[in-house]
């Protein structure tokens, strides 16, 4: 249904969406595996399938894999020498099927560890995410709704391939009033990434104090770089 907000692709109005999910529950409450089929805006449709395995109470691998036709999303394309516009994909016909997968594993016991890896097929390679600077940069007529399509591209992940990173100590130190994570996001394709530090501080039975701190790493005007910089939160919650 249409929530009445701005959809997340630019110029790309909201059109009824639909998914069938079939889900088989394994010998483990946590080891399952599903698949999915789906339809996408107005001409979408895809393919996916979830799973988890755990090879024993503390170690599992698991997956998310979506497979789609005809997305919307927008991509760097040639319209002058030296000038590109940000341009739809379902403008063109010859493009395949873009798959988007996450492959992880997971470590749990007294800490949390993760190591995932993702590949997004439809995102940019590094050549492209130089074409998309310059159709953001460059002055023409179409800078400002270059602009407009950079911020809503329809791209779940900008480039096409990522590390991601992440280990959680749920109760630190002998009081067991701590709680500290962090998580680190590489983009595979530039020399770009994010750390995310978060601290939690159990007060009092009824106090929690926390803390975050989002630190953007890499070369000027990549990926992490350009869309965001460094960010810090403080605060507290408190429980009546």
């Amino acid at each position: 249904m249409d929530n009445r907000t701005l959809n997340w692709v630019a110029e790309v109005d909201f059109t009824p969406q639909s998914a069938f999910k079939i889900e088989r529950q394994l010998s483990t409450p946590v080891d399952l595996v599903a698949l999915i089929v789906g339809q996408s805006g107005s001409n979408g449709q895809y393919l996916a399938t979830h799973f988890n395995f755990s090879i024993q109470e503390t170690y599992s691998f698991y997956a998310d894999v979506k497979i789609e036709k005809n997305g919307s999303y927008y991509n760097p394309q040639l319209v002058s020498p030296g000038t590109y516009d940000l341009v739809l994909s379902t403008l063109n016909s010859d493009r395949p099927d873009q798959t988007l997968a996450v492959v992880g594993f997971r470590l749990e016991g007294e800490f949390d560890f993760r190591q995932e890896m993702i590949m997004n097929e439809a995102g940019l390679s590094g050549s492209d995410w130089n074409r998309t600077k310059l159709a953001i940069t460059t002055l023409s007529p179409s800078l400002v709704a270059n602009l407009n399509r950079f911020n809503r591209s329809g791209l779940e992940l900008l480039s096409n391939s990522y590390s991601y990173t992440s280990i959680r100590f749920p109760d630190f130190g002998t009081t067991k009033q701590i709680h500290t994570s962090t998580r680190w996001l590489k983009n595979l394709v530039q020399d770009s990434s994010v750390l995310q530090l978060n601290l939690e501080y159990d007060f009092n039975d009824w106090m929690v104090l926390s803390s975050e701190l989002l630190l953007s790493l890499g070369e000027k005007d990549t990926e992490f770089q350009l869309v965001q910089g460094h960010q810090v939160s403080l605060g507290f919650k408190a429980t009546f």
